[in-house]
């Protein structure tokens, strides 16, 4: 059953890529002939070889995969003077074969700077990496930190839905930016190992209904200094596919996910930082979540840059109906080094090394003779991460 659901979202993709491609090649003449102005077109790539001495841990695995590569086409049109369209496809190619995601599909019209109306399937205004979230010559590593970003993680790129967006800024050189937005907000979909039933496999699909969310930034007069805070709230529908076991769903709780965030940039240092906490009120709660990471670089001798990064996130699950080993991962502390070269600001070669305590992201792909046996977790992962990322 779950072979033949994989076959048939597996042909669904070739369709919708086949789709793109035709309308990409229809349209190039109009394309061609309209201004700058007008239409925009920009994409967002790269590729990258991983291994780890073990656990597979974000695109690395034991034995080193080089089948990492992603594409994003983003296109922005201004068929009016305050209408704007923005659509953007991402194509992603890894060890479980080829991904195609609809990142987003949105109208913005703008009554000011200070109001702009969105909506549609809309970028998530949420931290500081979501709504550049495929765009890896923005950010110093190739991948995004896990402690916020991993799968299963506290953001994502897009909610259905509409908000409202603005900046002003101020004599002084202080500055405000806001976003408010309300919808449907799904996270990206994952499959685990089920903790109380051996050899069983899921696809966890988490969703909030009836979200609410914010987030105000504060830029401060020292150029490139910004600060500022996130919310949003929903309530959480977690629907699992569990093959023959059937699809079925959990967790109807009020779900509450805060984050703080900050960053300092210049054109030689970049430092960002950002703590989230996901908070499930009532008796009932089964969760208790936070993370945080802080994450630096330095630029030299022209073309090359220094990178650094902590993170750490941990995961509590208590109070529920049917008790979890002991052994179910749970925490993940994470340091990194790295160096870029940097042949211009949109083209990048980049080499890091990781070191993972903890098996919350970085685990065997089958956890049942860990969960349900006698093996152990290697509870220490080393990774090393080469590849590049362009962007137009």
């Amino acid at each position: 059953m779950v072979a033949e659901f994989a076959h048939i979202r597996m042909k669904g993709k070739r369709w919708i890529t086949l789709l793109v491609v035709v309308v990409v090649l229809t349209y190039s003449p109009f394309l061609a002939r309209a201004s700058q102005e007008s239409v925009q077109i920009h994409g967002f790539g790269g590729w990258a070889y991983a291994r780890t001495d073990g656990n597979n841990y974000m695109i690395g695995t034991e034995d080193g995969s080089y089948n990492n590569s992603y594409f994003a086409l983003n296109v922005s049109a201004s068929p009016y003077e305050r209408l704007s369209a923005n659509v953007q496809t991402l194509w992603r190619t890894s060890e479980k074969g080829l991904e195609v995601d609809f990142d987003y599909a949105f109208a913005e019209w703008t009554f000011s700077d200070w109001l702009k109306l969105r909506i549609g399937k809309v970028k998530c205004p949420f931290g500081i990496y979501t709504e550049v979230y495929d765009v890896g010559t923005l950010r110093p590593f190739y991948n995004l930190p896990q402690a916020i970003y991993g799968v299963p993680s506290l953001v994502t790129e897009s909610y259905f839905g509409m908000g409202i967006t603005g900046t002003r800024f101020f004599p002084g050189g202080w500055g405000i930016q806001y976003d408010l937005f309300g919808g449907d907000l799904h996270l990206k979909e994952y499959l685990d190992q089920d903790p109380v039933q051996e050899g069983v496999y899921q696809t966890i699909a988490p969703k909030l209904h009836d979200m609410a969310g914010g987030r105000v930034i504060v830029h401060a007069p020292l150029e490139g200094l910004n600060a500022g805070v996130s919310i949003y709230s929903g309530d959480a529908d977690f629907t699992i596919d569990a093959g023959v076991l059937g699809t079925f769903d959990v967790a109807k709780d009020r779900h509450i996910v805060y984050l703080a965030h900050a960053d300092y940039l210049t054109d030689t240092l970049s430092v960002r930082t950002e703590y989230g906490y996901l908070q499930k009120p009532g008796e009932s709660s089964d969760v208790d979540l936070w993370g945080w990471y802080i994450e630096a670089a330095y630029r030299f001798l022209e073309h090359w840059q220094a990178a650094a990064l902590f993170d750490t996130q941990e995961v509590k699950l208590v109070g529920l109906a049917i008790p979890i080993p002991e052994e179910y991962p749970s925490e993940h502390w994470e340091s990194a080094g790295g160096i870029n070269y940097w042949f211009n600001p949109n083209f990048v070669l980049k080499l890091s090394y990781h070191y993972v305590e903890g098996n919350l992201f970085a685990r065997p792909w089958d956890l049942s003779d860990i969960l349900f046996g006698s093996g152990e977790f290697d509870e220490v992962t080393h990774s090393v991460i080469f590849g590049t990322q362009f962007s137009f």
